[in-house]
């Protein structure tokens, strides 16, 4: 398993990645959704490095078995596919608004 810890300009992130797709990276928060209840993926955030740390701790094996699972990285693109969907939605209210169109 991969972890990449990464801060900056005041946001602290951390993802995941098993060696066998290296660059598949995940954020933990979504792993750990992903693997509690699939079936209702949403962010939740990790605040800094403690946080990360016991979560880590707590779900180590879990995760290894999620990363290498294809379960879970389809359960990922499934959220993946709705929040993009959000986001556009997002995108085009405030465009809506911003240009009136």
């Amino acid at each position: 398993m991969l972890i990449r810890f990464e801060k900056g300009r005041g946001d602290f992130n951390v993802r995941g990645a098993s060696v066998g797709r290296p660059h598949g990276w995940t954020d933990l928060e979504l792993l750990i959704a992903a693997i509690e209840t699939p079936d209702d993926v949403r962010r939740k955030g990790v605040a800094d490095a403690w946080v990360a740390g016991r979560v880590l701790d707590g779900h180590w094996v879990d995760l290894k078995k999620a990363l290498q699972s294809d379960f879970t990285h389809e359960v990922l693109q499934k959220f993946r596919a709705q929040e993009e969907i959000y986001r556009k939605a997002a995108e085009r209210e405030l465009n809506r608004h911003l240009y009136r169109k």
